[in-house]
């Protein structure tokens, strides 16, 4: 009897579960919203890209299951951290906004209907820099480092400008600006090197996307004394992307290895020399960076050379005392060649008045003992250059064996064996002033330099900024033309003291 008692509840149980639910339950359908852009890509982790002092326009689309939904009555709010940006469909970011690099910005969607809250994300990268162009590093009146940046991409490119620098301008440029350096790296200028005189730090290497410098050489307590690192002279070395070069400190040599500021490269004991502001020429060419140095020392009077001991560059025990110069009384260091062929030829320009004497040395492969070989410093030539003593920027192009140099609104250049100027380029008399300070392109990107950007300063001009510059292509226009400018900016930067520019890949 208890068995069938059993089986009919079970019965009754499985009865039970199959019939129909009948209770108080809402079958509605649930609103379900979808968000896209104008050109209908959904908007979910969707990537922008924007230049330094660019602005992006986006605008959202959305839509429900509902028939009778409005879209108009979606509550979007656009946050970047903490901090809502912006609202609604339809906004508009320019990139003082942003931090330089990624940056991610949460969409937050409230659906009226339901009070439903949908969350979306898009990903804005922001380029602070240039992929390719001029640089110009400036001082203003009370002497204040500014940088200026403009694409040469497009000739209508905007100038960009910078009295600091950091995610969140953390690191001011510094006063007295001294040299910019644009980096070349696989096809791509990913980095420039800043110096300065004064501010907390005296050297900078800067990612160019985003404008953060990514190695210092603080100023304060770096010195070779033990106290604060005053520089007037640094060199990135060709072809270096990690921060290597030289600087002068107190006519004083030192070794900067990727980052790293490391003393007086002369390791000898008589420890007299100065170079004066950086009265120097080096090895810079592959193989044989860090294996001579040359100079002219204020003290001696003398050109010295400086040798390493074959195991160890960057560091020079001795100076060559057979392969100095001689003394030369009456003049001071006027300019300065290295690597010439590949790396054999050194010169030593020397001012007397306007006249200039041309003084050399070799560093050539002696096959018979396998290694380098430096030959005594010898004047191979000598003339007269009207106005030496206001020359601007004297550079070498060791790929045509010529100087070059500025005067008044003139390049002018003279061979690399001898003291016969010529002029090269003339600005167009526009009244912008002289010529403060200019550049060839970068040669590790392309030989035989293909760009020049020329910077001016006229002092009694009436406009808010005194400074212009000039950018000239140096390749044949295919019609006769040598130099063809490209773009000009007239009164738009401060004083101009150091140029670099990066054009061709």
């Amino acid at each position: 009897m208890k068995t069938k008692y059993i089986l009919f509840s079970i019965l009754l149980l499985i009865c039970y579960a199959c019939s129909k639910d009948s209770g108080n339950y809402d079958y509605s359908e649930v609103n379900k919203l979808t968000v896209v852009d104008t050109a209908g890509t959904p908007i979910t982790e969707k990537t922008y890209d924007l230049m330094a002092g660019d602005t992006i326009d986006i605008q959202l689309k959305v839509s429900g299951t509902m028939p009778d939904f409005d879209p108009t009555k979606v509550n979007f709010t656009w946050v970047l951290g903490k901090d809502t940006i912006a609202k609604g469909t339809k906004v508009s970011f320019n990139s003082s906004m942003f931090a330089g690099g990624a940056n991610v910005v949460m969409i937050r969607a409230v659906d009226y209907m339901t009070n439903a809250e949908y969350l979306y994300t898009i990903n804005v990268n922001v380029t602070r820099g240039i992929t390719r162009g001029i640089m110009i590093l400036a001082e203003d009146a009370a002497k204040n480092g500014v940088l200026y940046l403009k694409s040469s991409l497009t000739t209508t490119s905007k100038l960009l400008t910078y009295s600091a620098l950091g995610k969140n301008d953390e690191y001011p440029i510094g006063a007295e600006p001294l040299n910019v350096e644009l980096i070349y790296s696989g096809g791509r200028y990913p980095s420039f090197a800043l110096s300065s005189k004064k501010g907390d730090y005296a050297w900078m290497l800067v990612d160019l996307p985003t404008m953060t410098p990514t190695k210092l050489v603080s100023r304060k307590g770096t010195g070779m004394n033990g106290g604060d690192l005053n520089i007037t002279y640094y060199k990135n070395f060709w072809n270096e992307i990690n921060g290597s070069g030289y600087m002068v400190e107190n006519g004083k040599v030192r070794y900067l290895a990727n980052g790293y500021l490391r003393g007086d490269v002369y390791a000898g004991a008589d420890n007299t020399y100065d170079f004066g502001k950086g009265n120097i020429a080096f090895t810079n060419f592959n193989q044989i960076k860090g294996t001579g140095l040359l100079g002219f020392d204020e003290n001696s009077k003398r050109i010295l050379l400086m040798q390493y001991n074959g195991s160890t560059p960057f560091v020079f025990p001795s100076v060559s005392q057979t392969l100095s110069s001689d003394p030369i009384e009456g003049v001071s260091y006027w300019g300065s060649g290295s690597d010439q062929d590949y790396g054999t030829g050194y010169a030593i320009l020397l001012r007397n008045g306007d006249k200039i004497s041309n003084y050399q040395t070799m560093n050539e492969f002696n096959w018979k003992t396998y290694r380098y070989e430096w030959t005594k410093f010898k004047k191979v030539g000598e003339g007269t250059v009207p106005n030496a003593e206001k020359a601007v920027d004297i550079r070498f192009n060791r790929w045509n064996a010529y100087f070059y140099y500025a005067v008044g609104r003139t390049i002018y250049r003279l061979p690399f064996a001898s003291v016969t100027p010529s002029a090269y380029l003339t600005l167009p008399d526009d009244g912008s002033g002289d010529i403060v300070a200019w550049n060839f392109d970068r040669e590790e990107a392309k030989a035989n330099h293909q760009n020049i950007a020329i910077a001016t300063y006229n002092p009694n001009s009436t406009k808010e900024k005194k400074g212009s510059f000039y950018h000239y292509s140096l390749k044949p226009d295919g019609k006769g033309q040598q130099v063809t400018p490209i773009s000009s900016e007239l009164y738009k930067i401060d004083k101009a003291v150091s140029v670099t520019l990066g054009v061709e890949l």
